[in-house]
């Protein structure tokens, strides 16, 4: 019943379903949405794809599996009216091209790609200690972006090297069809 009590102070309840998370920043952010936290006990139901998405039923494991699409990004035009931005993307792009094209023994596609972006936001933004490696070549391959970043981009803050990288993340998941196509099409603009 304690839960309950805030209800009292609240003129109205204002009911908010949320599949995307754009809902819950509009509710938490600006003047606009001051007005409707002081006026509105607001309740928002996050769909299971959002914040964290549940374990499958065959998955037996305790933890839930991070859903990476919700980690915050910078839209692309402004990193396109951004050099700074713009020179961040463009190298760790290049980067994603070296471990793509640089070896034709190795087999580098969009979606390793993808799980190596998705290794650095469990390091600088769910602010893991230690990281899974799928394998010895994953490993390779965050240890080279992990050294570029350090060499080339030492000097940008974490929270603004997620955002890029979500930002790619986000172009790989529209532009792959299961093979190498966001690899190809960045190379002809962003390889070495």
């Amino acid at each position: 019943m304690k839960k309950y009590a805030e209800k009292d102070k609240y003129d109205k309840i204002l009911i908010r379903i949320c599949t995307c998370g754009v809902c819950a920043k509009l509710f938490s952010e600006g003047e606009a949405s001051e007005k409707i936290r002081k006026n509105f006990l607001i309740i928002i139901f996050f769909s299971s794809d959002n914040i964290m998405a549940t374990p499958t039923p065959g998955n037996n494991s305790s933890n839930p599996v991070r859903t990476y699409r919700n980690v915050p990004h910078y839209e692309i035009q402004i990193i396109s009216r951004s050099p700074e931005l713009e020179f961040i993307a463009s190298t760790i792009e290049s980067t994603l091209c070296r471990l793509g094209f640089s070896d034709p023994d190795v087999n580098f596609m969009d979606k390793d790609a993808a799980r190596l972006l998705e290794l650095f936001f469990d390091q600088y933004h769910f602010k893991d200690t230690e990281l899974a490696f799928a394998d010895a070549a994953q490993e390779k391959d965050h240890a080279l972006l992990s050294k570029v970043i350090e060499e080339d981009l030492s000097d940008i803050p974490k929270e603004d090297l997620v955002r890029i990288m979500a930002s790619i993340h986000r172009a790989i998941q529209r532009r792959t069809k299961g093979g190498d196509e966001y690899l190809r099409f960045i190379n002809e603009y962003a390889g070495d």
